[in-house]
């Protein structure tokens, strides 16, 4: 191999991730094409998982900025280990095609494949794709001491300031909203588009003038097996049942569920029953089960 192929570390889109907590980073050895098959396959591990040999591996397809990697029923894992191999030892890869990763920044991961090769082999794998960051030493002072920044304690200052302001003076409607009451519907039913049933739970919130303020969803597509849940992500269809607006999305590949989780507050755009009691004729009328809860 004439050039050294260049893989990345990519944070991993964990829809599923606490508010807080930090992103997880794995290394991206290659995306590349087989040219057997014509098909686009990703290998990659993350750093615990270098000591025991566990290498991981989909098809991939690029969304936007992001490597969407899936795993398959029947994957080729001897396909997998000859271009391992291959790379780890500089052989001729002329059957595989390496792909250009320089405008992927993260990776998204559905229910991919794994196989454990020889851990000699995937810490070079690792060595020979994956650049390593540049340290570089601080300069020092004429005392032989590092010098300080005295920009950053001011920066601190005027980020807490900042936040302070925010916080009493701009707070957004919700934050302040008293829910007096609930109303708790959920319903079943096919979906028209995919093999799937679609499962609503919605909880809709009203002030104590009995006007609904805002509604919490969470909308459930459950599939009927496993290619049908594999497939919806492999087109990338995830993205055309996701709002913009959204507070985030939950993947069960285990029960091949795709939950949506939403927030709608009420405004001069919203068209359905604002009132209390003729929202709840409404959905009830619809054929939602629906529970009243008061706070």
């Amino acid at each position: 191999m004439d050039n050294k192929v260049i893989g990345k570390k990519l944070k991993v889109n964990d829809f599923n991730m606490e508010f807080g907590k930090q992103a997880k980073m794995v290394n991206l050895i290659c995306f590349y094409k087989y040219t057997s098959d014509n098909g686009l396959y990703a290998i990659y591990c993350d750093d615990t998982n270098i000591p025991y040999g566990i290498l991981n591996y989909g098809t991939a397809h690029i969304k936007g900025d992001s490597l969407i990697v899936i795993g398959s029923k029947n994957p080729n894992q001897e396909m997998v280990k000859e271009f391992a191999f291959k790379l780890s030892n500089n052989e001729d890869i002329s059957n595989f095609i390496v792909q250009d990763i320089s405008n992927i920044n993260s990776i998204e991961l559905v229910s991919p494949n794994k196989i454990e090769i020889k851990k000699e082999v995937l810490s070079s794998l690792v060595d020979k794709t994956i650049s390593k960051p540049v340290v570089t030493k601080q300069p020092k002072n004429k005392n032989g001491k590092k010098k300080s920044n005295v920009l950053l304690p001011i920066l601190i200052v005027l980020i807490f300031v900042s936040a302070t302001i925010y916080f009493f003076f701009f707070k957004t409607k919700e934050e302040v909203i008293n829910v007096a009451k609930s109303i708790v519907c959920n319903t079943e039913y096919r979906s028209k588009e995919l093999e799937a049933n679609v499962i609503e739970d919605n909880t809709y919130n009203f002030n104590q003038d009995d006007k609904l303020e805002y509604v919490n969803k969470a909308i459930t597509y459950k599939f009927d097996n496993e290619d049908e849940y594999l497939n919806f992500f492999d087109l990338g269809l995830q993205y055309e049942y996701v709002p913009d607006k959204n507070e985030g999305v939950v993947q069960d590949s285990e029960n091949y569920t795709f939950k949506v989780i939403t927030k709608e507050v009420v405004d001069d755009d919203y068209f359905l029953p604002t009132e209390y009691e003729k929202a709840l004729k409404y959905y009830k009328d619809k054929g939602y089960k629906c529970i009243e809860q008061d706070k």
